[in-house]
């Protein structure tokens, strides 16, 4: 996660939707939350993708959404 806090625009908000049953996500997602005022996470109510990603952006408080996907690459530019 540290490429999404090295971006060139720094007021972002991270938004965790964890859809699987994953403890090892789980646990690195509450560890960033300790670190990081502006996370949040949350379970998803349903696997269905879409669903999911309503959801994230129903929880997100900014203006502009950016999506990341567990398979994703961002570079430092990516939100500037």
């Amino acid at each position: 996660m540290g490429i999404v806090f090295n971006q060139s625009y720094k007021n972002i908000e991270l938004v965790f939707i964890l859809y699987k049953e994953n403890q090892e996500l789980e646990d690195l997602a509450l560890s960033y939350k300790g670190d990081f005022s502006n996370i949040i996470v949350t379970k998803a109510s349903s696997n269905i993708r879409s669903t999911v990603m309503f959801e994230g952006i129903k929880k997100a408080n900014g203006d502009y959404i950016a999506l990341l996907d567990d398979d994703d690459i961002w570079y430092k530019n990516h939100i500037s």
